[in-house]
């Protein structure tokens, strides 16, 4: 009996700290958080528990929260105000390793959660300084884990940056390189007489590129890089749209939305 007692003693022990690590890794700042795992129902309170992170009491890493609002005007509907809460980085050593994408590591990481912080909408990565390879991964593991997404080329052409833009049922993910020209499209085949519908709302093209079509051309303007600043966001696709069709001012990392 005491013998059973011993090993059942043991393996509690290893459970508890098997638990007990998993829970640390979990915490800002405690591990690198594993973006590929988001999940938007994450608890929030456990995440940022340790309160010494607000009151810059943490060597390395400062942190602040911000309320902010979008103006949600549509055709039709009642204008309406969308309240968010931002975790801003505050303060941060260059050298952190606060998040990684399968092994692509990040030196910020900030969180958008909606008004009564129960539930993430954005998740904000960046990297200061990564090299074209390491980027190429980057988009090849976000590929391989978004399979069913799709790309509209339109879209990246419009926006500010060298980007790309994966829209899931699930999530939308963005890769940002503020400081790169857009990528452009030819284009000089394409027709542009516009069709209407029912409504009166212009129908949208048809897509011309293929998702490869569209991340080899992002990887062809790679190849003079020899460094930059990344920006990763992994978002709500309902936020994603607010976002943008709104075209609501934002602060920090949010900037490069």
């Amino acid at each position: 009996m005491k013998i059973k007692m011993n090993k059942y003693s043991c393996i509690l022990f290893l459970m508890l700290t098997i638990l007990s690590c998993q829970h640390q890794g979990n915490r800002f700042g405690e591990g690198a958080f594993q973006l590929e795992d988001l999940d938007f129902g994450m608890n929030l309170e456990d995440f940022y528990g340790n309160e010494d992170l607000f009151r810059g009491k943490v060597e390395k890493v400062g942190l602040r929260t911000g309320e902010h609002e979008i103006e949600v005007s549509r055709e039709g509907l009642e204008d309406s105000i969308v309240r968010y809460v931002q975790y801003d980085v505050t303060s941060q050593s260059g050298d952190l390793n606060l998040a990684n994408y399968r092994n692509v590591k990040f030196n910020t990481l900030e969180l958008l959660a909606n008004d009564d912080e129960t539930e993430v909408l954005v998740a904000m990565a960046v990297k200061d300084t990564m090299n074209k390879d390491d980027i190429s991964k980057l988009v090849d593991r976000i590929e391989k884990d978004n399979t069913e997404s799709f790309m509209k080329s339109k879209e990246i052409e419009k926006e500010d940056g060298l980007r790309l833009i994966w829209r899931g049922p699930t999530k939308t993910i963005q890769i940002v390189l503020p400081e790169k020209d857009p990528i452009q499209f030819d284009r000089s085949d394409e027709t542009y007489s516009q069709g209407y519908d029912e409504n009166g709302k212009p129908i949208e093209e048809p897509e011309k590129f293929s998702k490869m079509d569209i991340i080899q051309h992002f990887k062809s303007n790679l190849d003079e890089l020899d460094h930059a600043k990344v920006y990763l966001f992994i978002s709500k696709p309902s936020f994603y749209d607010l976002f943008h069709e709104n075209g609501a001012s934002s602060s920090g990392t949010l900037t490069e939305f």
